[in-house]
């Protein structure tokens, strides 16, 4: 159904005559020169696209009554710099402010408890919103692309940001998350490239693949104990974070779970893990530091692979298995201080370890996999290897004559 004022350019002023409770669906769409709408004391209700695309109207002050705010009411209306909201407000629709681009500021009143999908999206002045503690719910992408945003303080009565709410806010850097939140979905916080960091609430259950994706200034990844689906590369752009801080009551580290994390120079692996799984820190090429637990019992196969800045590692007292690959690659590895209680090495354990000088074997190793040494002499054209005192010496890759030694 065509509406009489569709796209009407020629529209300037519109004042809305007391008594009209409604307002019809695309009523003054593509009203390019309306600048000034005047509404009643009382209302029911704006149409859907009522006012979409109103590229000249600067500022709304909508009446008492109204309890939504339609679907796409005012998208796109480009002039746009406040909104006055009613206190009878309830529910803002979905695209209902999308690429209002002038938009500086938004309070939101209390009463309103949802603000669905798109509703301020790409209102790229949008520089302050507040939201009422009556908020239960933020749509899909509610907040994203608003380039200017720096800080954000989400209410208590959120349990659960939904994909993309706040992606691509390039300016902000604080966001306040309620204690009880339960849930960060797929890419919530997706290219926020200003987020210096945020403290996940030790309530949360899970966070979504690429939550994170892109947050290059985010010093600190946390990882609180009710974290049960860890998704991998939530945190993507790995070279920008620095440090890892791995929570305590922490068992098992899991597979892949720091991998390629290449700006992280320091780990300090708290008491109370027991084994380090898969691909741990695997590529993680500034790592020059590890601290291990003393509850430590087993290094997992490619644990430390090609961490090429570590120089030292003492394993300590209690561990007994080190996994194939577990150091290979480690080229700057130069001392190797292995425990008492150790059992098992595994396959190509120490491989690549072209700086590797001198290392002892406990007598206690019973079990040692093939070539564990194998290429780890380039730097000085050899290794010594120590068992009850006896010395071999290795020359390149002749690192499988450790078997008959062992054996000793």
């Amino acid at each position: 159904e065509v509406t009489p004022f569709l796209d009407n350019c020629e529209i300037i002023s519109v004042e809305i005559e007391n008594g009209v409770e409604n307002i019809g669906e695309y009523l003054f769409s593509g009203c390019s020169s309306l600048k000034r709408v005047r509404f009643p004391k009382y209302m029911q209700s704006i149409g859907s696209y009522c006012f979409e695309r109103c590229a000249s109207l600067q500022r709304i002050k909508l009446p008492e009554g109204i309890s939504e705010i339609s679907l796409g009411a005012f998208e796109s209306c480009s002039s746009l710099k406040k909104v006055i909201f009613p206190k009878t407000l309830r529910e803002i629709y979905s695209h209902a402010f999308v690429g209002c681009t002038a938009l500086e500021s938004v309070e939101i009143p209390e009463g309103v408890s949802v603000i669905a999908s798109n509703a301020f999206a790409q209102c790229e002045s949008l520089a302050s919103v507040c939201l009422p503690e009556s908020l239960r719910y933020l749509g899909s992408c509610a907040f994203a692309l608003c380039s200017r945003l720096e800080s954000i303080s989400i209410p208590a009565g959120i349990e659960k940001i939904v994909d993309n709410t706040f992606s691509q806010c390039e300016s902000l850097r604080s966001v306040c998350l309620p204690k009880k939140l339960k849930k960060i979905e797929e890419r919530a916080f997706e290219y926020c490239v200003s987020l210096e960091e945020i403290n996940i609430p030790k309530y949360i259950s899970s966070i979504g693949s690429h939550a994170f994706w892109g947050c290059r200034k985010l010093s600190r990844e946390v990882l609180p104990e009710r974290l049960k689906h860890r998704v991998d590369k939530y945190f993507n752009d790995k070279e920008y974070i620095t440090s890892i801080e791995i929570p305590e009551g922490t068992e098992k580290i899991e597979k892949n779970a720091y991998a390629n994390h290449t700006a992280v120079k320091s780990v300090v692996i708290p008491e109370g893990v027991t084994y380090i799984g898969k691909g741990a820190f695997e590529c993680c090429e500034e790592l020059e530091s590890v601290v291990f637990p003393k509850s430590l019992k087993r290094i997992g196969n490619e644990a430390f692979y090609c961490c090429p800045s570590i120089k030292e590692i003492t394993i300590p007292e209690g561990t007994t298995s080190i996994g194939n690959r577990a150091f290979a690659g480690c080229i700057g590895l130069k001392s190797v201080n292995l425990p008492g209680s150790l059992k098992i090495i595994g396959d190509e354990a120490f491989s690549v370890c072209i700086r590797l000088e001198k290392i002892s074997i406990p007598k206690g190793v019973g079990k040692i996999g093939k070539d564990v040494f194998l290429w780890s002499c380039f730097a000085k054209d050899s290794v010594s290897v120590i068992k009850n005192g006896m010395e071999q010496t290795l020359y390149h890759s002749s690192s499988d004559q450790i078997s008959d030694f062992i054996s000793i």
